[in-house]
C-alpha cells in the first residue's frame, strides 16, 4: 500500500510489478493522475493497471479507463473474482 503518487511509481520502479490494483475511492492518492503517471512513464506504462470503484460511480469509471488503466471494476466483481484476477495476470 503507498499514500502518494510519488511513493506508487517509486515502488513500481523498485518492484516491477506484474500488476498494480488501486482502490479508485482511495483518498490518498488521486487514481487518474496515478494512471497518467504510470502511462507516461516509459519504465512503467507496460504495468498493467487494475481499478475497482462504487458501481454507481459511471463518471469515475469512464475517468479512469480515459487516464489509462487497463481494467476497472465495480468493488463487488472485483472482490468476488480476485482470486482469478491474480491467477491470470500475465507477466509485464
Amino acid at each position: 500500500f503507498v499514500k502518494s503518487i510519488d511513493a506508487a511509481i517509486s515502488k513500481a520502479r523498485d518492484e516491477a510489478p506484474t500488476l498494480v490494483i488501486v482502490d479508485l475511492n482511495a483518498g490518498c492518492c488521486d487514481a487518474v493522475e496515478l494512471a497518467r503517471a504510470f502511462k507516461g512513464d516509459d519504465n512503467l506504462k507496460k504495468i498493467p493497471l487494475l481499478g475497482f470503484f462504487s458501481h454507481v460511480q459511471i463518471e469515475l469509471q469512464q475517468a479512469a479507463l480515459t487516464a489509462g488503466f487497463d481494467r476497472v471494476m465495480p468493488r463487488s466483481a472485483f472482490t468476488k473474482n480476485l482470486a482469478d484476477i491474480l491467477r491470470s495476470e500475465p507477466p509485464a
